[in-house]
């Protein structure tokens, strides 16, 4: 598996670079596609980006109606007016649980693995899923629209939400845990 970038590393808040699909590297969408359904399943997540592994695509899989999915170079076309409030957490913020308001639905483009161009609506979690993934390809974080005191509440909650995460998922909490040791080596050797 791969690690996951620290929340604090400025390259999540990078805009990736389109994913490009290339004759002579035919299962590299293939490869790519697989290392983020593992890597999501693997840290217990719904969605994963690429660049929260630090790989530089616009490329996230997904979980939709319990099934993978992997989108290429999404863009969203539409935007439902109708918003809805919902807690969010995201894999690179272990722990960290802020409610996010969000559009209940969407209509989007993007590429599938074979370089399909697709549209679709989502809405609701699926939405929300999308969006939150979204968002990681802006180089944003998961919160940024979120109000001060949701944002205040979730980081005051994140220490028994962190200790609830190294009981019951342990591939999150390593990974929480080797990043947090990899900062503190850094820092010692300034």
């Amino acid at each position: 598996m791969i690690a996951l970038i620290p929340e604090d590393d400025p390259y999540l808040l990078q805009p990736p670079n389109e994913f490009l699909w290339f004759d002579d590297e035919p299962d590299r969408a293939v490869d790519l596609q697989k290392k983020l359904i593992d890597n999501m399943l693997y840290y217990g997540g719904v969605g994963l980006s690429a660049n929260q592994l630090g790989l530089p695509y616009r490329v996230f899989a997904m979980l939709h109606e319990g099934q993978p999915l992997t989108v290429f170079n999404p863009r969203v076309i539409q935007k439902s007016s109708e918003e809805v409030y919902m807690m969010e957490g995201c894999l690179s913020y272990p722990g960290l649980f802020i409610k996010v308001k969000r559009s209940k639905s969407i209509h989007v483009q993007y590429y599938d693995v074979e370089s399909y161009q697709q549209q679709a609506l989502f809405s609701d979690l699926s939405c929300r899923i999308f969006l939150h993934e979204f968002d990681h390809m802006q180089g944003r974080k998961f919160y940024e629209g979120a109000s001060q005191l949701h944002i205040r509440d979730g980081k005051k909650k994140r220490y028994v939400n962190l200790r609830k995460i190294k009981k019951n998922h342990g591939p999150l909490w390593q990974s929480h845990i080797n990043n947090k040791e990899q900062k503190t080596n850094f820092q010692k050797t300034l």
